[in-house]
């Protein structure tokens, strides 16, 4: 019998494909923990379609699947809405127990009760009722990734469509509070979540997959950018191929910018673009990039295309939001464009001067090593409440 701790990942998000932030987001933290010595088991509830083929194969007996299944529509369920009919968009406001299927309650005691779970983290604060569902002597945390309290609005100021999870902060901090630990993607974020809640909340970041300086072969004049399809994501890199390429090439008429993802179907056939769609070898696409881009225009949590980049020693150009919940821990890896002229000038240089170009590489090698230091040490801190009974 296996002597380690326990713990079970509760995730209505697929780790495969990884073909997202928030895939391969939920597959460091489960990397991470293994790393820390504990026995990590995957409860995957389908509410986004994933690989499971895939995922057993990487997971084994640890994999563990329940289909989900839309709540049904009741009086109650409605009532509950029109509590926000005089709040700003109220129809992008939901309960935070909106989407939980309670069909995985059952799931989740058969499981316990199967391996006796020492720890239990709930992916999303919209998964946190699953929590509900085990005893007092399990460590209960939910990872975040995001604040949802009012997250449609962050979209719909700005004019764009939002189709996903927002919440009233009181819901939100009645999910978090199911938890003893809470656990936060930046330091703004921890510094919300304490103002609503009591409980105890920890910033802990994604360890990276970590590539040398020398593994790179970079093509002159390749900028690359890598995406999945969302508003952020398509609002960016639309601005950039609008304002910014333009100037970029009419100083290097050879520049290009190679999209990596579905983002691409937004500026196809653009001037200055090749778009790869979904590629088998990410990293192969890093390599060959002289210049990695981040030109969204508003953001939340922290950046994980900024840290990707950074992991793979490639020298970085973010906007503002584009470095989000990096800026304070950046010593000279990036350059943080305040303004379009701001973000031309700094892929000019960085294309035209390789000598920079190498030694921003070796700063990103270098603050890669320490962010997964730091990121391990914080999750292990987290994790220092494990009851011993």
């Amino acid at each position: 019998m296996s002597t380690k701790k326990r713990v079970l990942i509760i995730s209505p998000i697929p780790t495969h494909p990884p073909e997202a932030g928030t895939r391969t987001g939920i597959a460091s933290l489960a990397r991470m923990l293994a790393e820390l010595g504990l026995e990590v088991h995957f409860l995957y509830t389908d509410y986004e379609k994933g690989d499971i083929a895939a995922m057993r194969a990487e997971w084994g007996d640890r994999f563990h699947h329940a289909p989900f299944h839309w709540p049904r529509r009741t009086v109650r369920r409605t009532l509950r809405h029109l509590r926000y009919v005089f709040r700003e968009d109220f129809w992008g406001l939901r309960p935070v127990d909106a989407w939980y299927d309670p069909s995985l309650d059952e799931h989740v005691r058969t499981l316990h009760n199967r391996f006796h779970f020492d720890v239990a983290i709930a992916e999303y604060v919209f998964w946190s009722k699953a929590l509900e569902q085990l005893p007092g002597s399990v460590l209960k945390m939910v990872d975040t990734h995001d604040v949802f309290a009012m997250r449609h609005l962050l979209y719909t100021r700005r004019k764009l469509r939002y189709g996903w999870f927002s919440t009233p902060p009181e819901e939100e901090a009645r999910g978090l509070s199911r938890a003893d630990v809470v656990v936060a993607i930046s330091e703004s974020d921890a510094e919300y979540f304490r103002s609503v809640i009591s409980n105890r909340v920890v910033t802990v970041g994604r360890t990276f997959d970590i590539w040398r300086p020398d593994e790179a072969r970079p093509v002159a004049g390749r900028m690359l950018f890598v995406a999945s399809h969302t508003p952020i994501n398509v609002d960016g890199l639309t601005h950039f191929v609008d304002a910014v390429l333009p100037k970029i090439r009419s100083a290097i008429p050879d520049a290009e910018l190679y999209v990596v993802g579905a983002v691409g179907e937004a500026v196809e056939g653009r001037d200055g673009v090749v778009c790869l769609g979904r590629v088998p070898d990410i990293r192969t696409a890093y390599a060959s990039a002289s210049v990695v881009v981040n030109p969204v225009l508003f953001s939340t949590g922290i950046s994980t295309k900024g840290l990707e980049a950074l992991a793979h020693a490639r020298p970085l150009v973010a906007t503002v939001p584009g470095a989000a919940g990096l800026t304070q821990h950046l010593r000279g890896e990036a350059v943080i464009a305040e303004s379009d002229e701001e973000f031309t000038g700094a892929s000019v240089r960085l294309l035209r001067d390789t000598s920079e170009a190498a030694r921003m590489a070796e700063a990103a090698h270098a603050f890669a090593i320490d962010w997964n230091k730091r990121s391990l040490a914080a999750l292990a801190d987290a994790l220092r409440d494990i009851p011993t009974v």
